[in-house]
């Protein structure tokens, strides 16, 4: 008898979820509004509604305090300090933090 294959889902399979895919699906979800430049026709860049999600990662880390491997917790703090760094660069930024970056002159560094 020949071996019959079991019909293939139309779906592709995914990842389990995880802790880290977790925290990095907020992470990019802030960083696109921390981040997004405006096109035109767009809504212009409100880098405040990242902050529901860097506060959702807060609370994460407080309600699984003692709970997360090494990794994972090395993981939320990591991306926690990078967040708060963000916003507190695009809240003190009187452009939005939309400025893109500009040309260091230094020692090392011959201003262009």
């Amino acid at each position: 008898m020949a071996e019959e294959n079991p019909p293939r889902s139309a779906e592709p399979e995914t990842s389990p979820a995880t802790f880290g895919g977790l925290v990095l699906s907020l992470a990019l979800s802030a960083l696109e509004m921390l981040n997004r430049p405006d096109k035109p026709g767009d809504k212009p860049r409100d880098h405040r509604q990242a902050k529901p999600m860097i506060d959702s990662l807060e609370v994460l880390k407080e309600k699984t305090r003692g709970n997360l491997s090494a990794e994972e917790a090395s993981l939320l703090d990591a991306v926690l300090c990078d967040l708060r760094l963000r916003y507190l660069k695009a809240d003190s930024d009187p452009a939005g933090g939309a400025a893109a970056p500009t040309s260091q002159s230094g020692p090392d560094r011959p201003g262009q």
